[in-house]
């Protein structure tokens, strides 16, 4: 079921953030990944993190190149450093993408949740992942109401907002996951 949900996420196009990355020739398209998993999980990371801590460096950027190659746990072990040493949004959501990379559902919903809860917003990367997170852990009516909630962000913006994309992504990426 995990193979399944992050095979349909990686059908999403990627955000223009990791776009950029690809096609600026840093990813390669044949690039070693984790066994069985897509080179995209289909969370939006847009709109980008900022305050205190933002960007945390090279190990930051490792993780962040690691993850849209792919290689969950190799992101992981960065990020697991990360998170001990910084306590910023972006760490906690990278983290959050790797443990749901790596089939760690219940420690992925955990991240997921401290970036909603801490930037006291509805980051819709954050929303997906913890959507997919509950998918992976059985709780569907825990998804399908996050899918409510990213709905009503769609309507209220309207194509009109800068989170205009993201938040369509993330309905794509949980409608799919839900199937």
């Amino acid at each position: 079921m995990r193979l399944a949900i992050l095979l349909a996420a990686a059908a999403l196009v990627s955000t223009p953030a990791f776009s950029q990355v690809l096609q600026s020739g840093a990813l390669s398209a044949g690039a070693d990944r984790s066994p069985g998993v897509p080179a995209f999980s289909g969370i939006p990371m847009q709109p980008a993190f900022s305050g205190p801590g933002r960007g945390a460096g090279p190990q930051m950027t490792l993780a962040r190149t690691l993850l849209a190659e792919g290689k969950y746990a190799e992101a992981d072990r960065i990020l697991t450093d990360l998170v001990h040493r910084s306590n910023n949004s972006e760490t906690y959501f990278l983290k959050g993408v790797s443990s749901l990379g790596t089939g760690q559902s219940a420690s992925a919903r955990t991240y997921f949740k401290s970036v909603l809860m801490s930037r006291k917003t509805r980051h819709a990367g954050a929303m997906t992942g913890l959507a997919l997170s509950e998918i992976q852990l059985g709780n569907r009516p825990a998804a399908e109401r996050i899918l409510e909630t990213l709905k009503s962000q769609d309507d209220r913006c309207d194509g009109r907002c800068s989170r205009s994309t993201s938040i369509e992504q993330a309905v794509s990426t949980v409608e799919k996951a839900l199937g």
